[in-house]
């Protein structure tokens, strides 16, 4: 089949046909279809733009590295980048404790929450009165606070306790008296106080409560049933529980209150505890320690060693008074050097120290060697002592590679380096140790290199891959736009078109 080529054909009829402007045009003739398709002039004249032509290229360019680019970079939006740095870090972290901390060492023996709640404000009482020993009266029991020294405290419990008597500002109650009647009817015949009080009490006996004095001392009144009211006085004698104890018990109570507040009478631990002016007297018996309350802390020598709680327990009911206990089935004993308590295990050697200091890293390890902390102890009592919030000293750490892994010599041994340590006081009795360490961190700002194209943001992320994956939404958003005016462009237009007429002019105006 023979070609045919319409831009010859109408060459050739422009070369032989006379052009006569009166001549009928047929809807088949070439010349017409010519008129009638002006999409190759479009095209040509768009290809000829080089504006135009520039902002497709550029179209192609930012679909293919939107869509395809991700595909083949090695590196994801979401990518955080790191890198190794030094920099002034949070080292150890250093408290000097003030406040009594408890550990259990009996659990057979329960302490009350409402007792062991007041231990604090208990031990600071008797550090400012200068007791060594404190009877707390519980719910159930009597608990005794001991002061084995300035930083150790117990609280024992007594598997038995009975309430003996009560003495001092007591108020006994002595008898009924009849308001209608204006009798008095005593409890016993040695309470009777004669016609003086009958007197006072029809003067003085009114509403429902009140009180009254009479012959030196203080009369209560309180209503019971009808015009009956309850009598009581106020009294410093010896109100017992069961049946009197005597003359010679009374005396030791008394004597207990400006003494010890334990004593023996009759073969028997009695003790007395005061609530004011009001003393009560407790038989005791079984004493056992529930608790040990205390400030130190105990740093051993071998970094990581590990302190169980009987030997730490064992070990602060030994500190002040020196020798031997036994914890874990071996033998260890108790020094003090120079205000120092060294515990020390069977073979002699020293096995930890007890101190007021608790020194861990930033992260709440104890893995700060025995050295350092006694080091950083001294510099920060000096540092108090000369009223400064600020210090310095150089130490030995444990030497970094670049990539902030510690280096080690060819024996295995850890290998240190001289470093800068700066504490700072940052509230009362709390320090913080700084110094410069190789440590991984984001790589924020990062100039371009052959790893990053175009280097990387504030976040640590590939700026150059954040450009790509954001430009897919900047696209999508822009051909969305023309799509939908294209869309309603075309049904709008049609409209027009085809009704024409006020439906023409109102959707003109609306697009206008």
């Amino acid at each position: 089949m023979a070609s045919y080529n319409l831009n010859e054909t109408l060459k050739e009829r422009a070369r032989t046909q006379v052009k006569d402007e009166k001549a009928e045009i047929k809807l088949d003739d070439v010349s017409r279809v010519k008129v009638l398709s002006p999409g190759r002039k479009v095209m040509k004249r768009f290809i000829k733009n080089r504006l135009a032509m520039f902002g497709v290229i550029v179209l192609v360019i930012m679909f293919a590295l939107s869509f395809i680019g991700p595909l083949f970079y090695v590196y994801g939006q979401k990518d955080i980048f790191y890198r190794y740095d030094v920099l002034n870090t949070n080292y150890a972290a250093v408290k000097d404790n003030t406040s009594f901390s408890d550990s259990v060492y009996d659990p057979s023996i329960e302490v009350e929450s409402s007792v062991n709640r007041r231990m604090t404000t208990n031990i600071k009482a008797m550090q400012a009165d200068g007791l060594t020993r404190l009877l707390i009266p519980g719910s159930k029991v009597l608990y005794s606070i001991d002061k084995l020294g300035d930083d150790v405290f117990t609280i024992s419990g007594f598997n038995k306790t009975v309430k003996i008597a009560t003495f001092g500002n007591n108020v006994e109650t002595i008898g009924n008296y009849d308001a209608i009647a204006r009798t008095m009817k005593y409890k016993s015949a040695d309470m009777d106080r004669g016609e003086g009080l009958l007197e006072a009490l029809k003067t003085n006996v009114k509403g429902s409560n009140g009180q009254f004095e009479y012959d030196g001392a203080t009369y209560f009144y309180k209503k019971g049933s009808g015009k009956n009211y309850t009598i009581s006085c106020s009294t410093d004698k010896f109100i017992y529980e069961g049946s009197s104890l005597g003359s010679g018990f009374e005396a030791a109570a008394s004597a207990a209150v400006e003494g010890a507040p334990e004593f023996n009478y009759a073969s028997k631990t009695y003790a007395v505890t005061a609530v004011e002016d009001q003393y009560t007297v407790w038989e005791i018996s079984d004493k056992k320690i529930a608790k040990i309350f205390t400030t130190l802390v105990i740093d051993t020598y071998q970094k990581g060693a590990r302190v169980s709680d009987e030997l730490r327990n064992n070990a602060l009911l030994t500190i002040y008074k020196g020798g031997s206990f036994k914890a874990d089935g071996q033998t260890y004993t108790v020094t003090e050097d120079e205000g120092s308590f060294i515990v020390r295990d069977e073979s002699g050697a020293e096995f930890g120290e007890f101190t007021t200091f608790i020194i861990r890293r930033f992260n709440g390890d104890d893995t700060v060697e025995y050295d350092l902390k006694k080091a950083l102890a001294e510099n920060i009592s000096e540092m108090v002592e000369r009223g400064e919030t600020k210090t310095s000293f150089t130490y030995k750490i444990p030497q970094q590679t670049e990539d902030g892994r510690y280096q080690y010599d060819d024996d295995g041994n850890l290998m240190y380096a001289d470093s800068e340590l700066r504490i700072t006081q940052k509230d009362v009795g709390t320090y913080t140790v700084n110094c410069d360490q190789i440590t991984y961190v984001i790589d924020t700002f990062a100039a371009p290199s052959a790893k990053h194209i175009l280097g990387t943001d504030g976040d640590g992320f590939d700026v150059f891959a954040r450009i790509m994956y954001g430009g897919r939404i900047s696209l999508m958003v822009g051909f969305v736009v023309v799509f939908l005016e294209c869309l309603l462009g075309i049904i709008m237009g049609g409209l027009a078109g085809y009704y024409g007429k006020w439906v023409d002019f109102l959707i003109m105006r609306l697009v206008d």
